[in-house]
């Protein structure tokens, strides 16, 4: 309970303070009008961006399936980790994972795309 109180007091209380008023004249409102394409580039538009039109439908459900699995597994392959081998193999495993992902990202063509 504690936890849940301290984190609804730095929520509501301490953020306002600390962040900045906002001007409503330079407020970003959430929702990107296109007027910089580069603003908008993340590894998600520009594989949708390379693939065919046809198969577009075909990449994101793809690409959200994968997402969510990684989503779903990773949290219980950590904790199996964790519950068997310590805290440093689940840390050590989490790092290689990175370095893998990365590596695969390196060589991907959507590296070279931008």
């Amino acid at each position: 309970m504690g936890i849940l109180l301290a984190a609804g007091l730095t929520y509501y209380v301490l953020f306002p303070i600390l962040r900045p008023p906002l001007d409503p004249a330079e407020a970003d409102s959430g929702s990107d009008e296109g007027d910089d394409p580069d603003d908008d580039m993340s590894l998600q538009t520009v594989a949708l961006g390379r693939a065919p039109e046809q198969h577009r439908g075909a990449v994101m459900a793809t690409w959200t399936a994968s997402a969510r699995l990684g989503q779903t597994l990773g949290p219980l392959l950590a904790a199996a980790i964790l519950a068997t081998a310590g805290s440093e193999w689940a840390l050590l495993a989490g790092a290689v994972g990175a370095g893998v992902m990365f590596a695969m990202f390196a060589l991907s063509p959507i590296a070279k795309a931008r």
